[in-house]
């Protein structure tokens, strides 16, 4: 079988159609976890408190019925219930019924969605919100801390979050969460981004192998003809390009193509080490086209998977954040959604504006 490297090692990377399957989404059912156990409209300290039903968990609620374990004292005293205005996470009102951390669940009771809990437009927009997909070399994992933001910042970006706001729910939490729930969704947000950075190190790691100085058939041929040649250029660039490093001809086919490059005599003992050196040569830009061959082959493959990998990704995230569109969300809102899953900052995608 012939090798068929083209006279040029630039490798056309395939352009793959991208299948997308169906994404099958739920309603949004908040699951009662340990961590992390989110009360509708921040009814977790005895009914009676309000809990800023847009998630913001200190929505002025007192969460304190008259006798919650607070002497009178409002829900917040003792707990952090608005140390970042993060419903999910910090809103802990310990007005006697323990730890109802005051998550709204109104963001899955949202206006006009089907009975998966996201409306049409949400998947159009999706589709629509999908990263660039420019093919450019990937930035490897950035493992830098998040520049800490003032108290009015924090207001800010915990409001553009909205849902999202519970990805302050502890790793235990996101394990054992409902894929349905609003958690478990953000769970699936985040197996997505660590599949993502897996195949863009995987893909970095690649393009470091690329050997530019590897010449083409024709390069090759051009610099080593002689004018002695028995055969033209082209005729010899078709040679090496029908090797087959697999025949059991292929060593004799070789010294037969580097006669002809050459116009030694293979008969002259005078012409031996000539030969052998230039058979050498041609033996080795085979050997090393095929495996830069491969490669491409190879990156090809994984720039796809990544492609895919980066849809999945952006799908993820409008369910989590459904039923919004994940094009509200700010840069610095991405920024605290991965610092708060242990996420790079390279992972965030790339959202197509409107």
């Amino acid at each position: 079988m012939s090798r068929g490297v083209s006279s040029s090692l630039s490798c056309a990377l395939v352009a793959t159609a991208l299948s997308v399957t169906p994404v099958a989404t739920a309603t949004f059912v908040l699951s009662a976890m340990a961590d992390a156990a989110y009360a509708k409209n921040g009814e977790g300290n005895g009914g009676g408190g309000n809990g800023n039903g847009g998630g913001n968990g200190n929505g002025g609620g007192n969460g304190n019925s008259g006798g919650n374990g607070n002497s009178g004292g409002n829900g917040n005293s003792g707990g952090n219930g608005n140390s970042s205005g993060n419903s999910a996470g910090n809103g802990e009102g310990n007005g006697g019924n323990g730890n109802s951390r005051g998550a709204s669940a109104n963001a899955g009771n949202g206006n006009s969605k089907d009975r998966n809990g996201l409306s049409a437009s949400s998947i159009s927009k999706a589709f629509n919100a999908v990263f660039s997909g420019n093919k450019r070399r990937p930035s490897r994992k950035n493992n830098s801390p998040t520049a800490k933001v003032s108290a009015n910042q924090q207001g800010v970006i915990s409001s553009n979050l909205k849902g999202l706001n519970a990805a302050h729910a502890s790793t235990t939490a996101r394990l054992n969460a409902d894929p349905n729930s609003r958690v478990g969704k953000i769970a699936s947000y985040e197996q997505a981004a660590l599949d993502v950075i897996g195949l863009t190190d995987t893909l970095s790691e690649l393009l470091d192998l690329v050997d530019d100085t590897v010449p083409s058939t024709s390069e090759f041929v051009g610099e080593n003809i002689t004018e002695d040649a028995t055969a033209t250029e082209q005729e010899i660039a078709d040679a090496i390009d029908a090797l087959d490093p697999e025949s059991a001809d292929y060593q004799a086919n070789v010294d037969e193509i580097a006669a002809a490059m050459t116009g030694l005599d293979p008969t002259n003992p005078d012409d031996e080490d000539a030969l052998a050196a230039t058979a050498e040569s041609i033996g080795s830009t085979v050997a090393a086209q095929d495996e830069q061959a491969a490669l491409a082959a190879n990156i090809a493959e994984v720039e796809h998977d990544l492609d895919v990998s980066k849809y999945a990704q952006t799908i993820a995230l409008a369910e989590a954040y459904a039923p919004h569109d994940i094009r509200d969300l700010t840069e610095e809102s991405l920024t605290e959604l991965h610092g708060l899953l242990g996420l790079s900052e390279a992972s965030i995608p790339e959202l197509l504006p409107e």
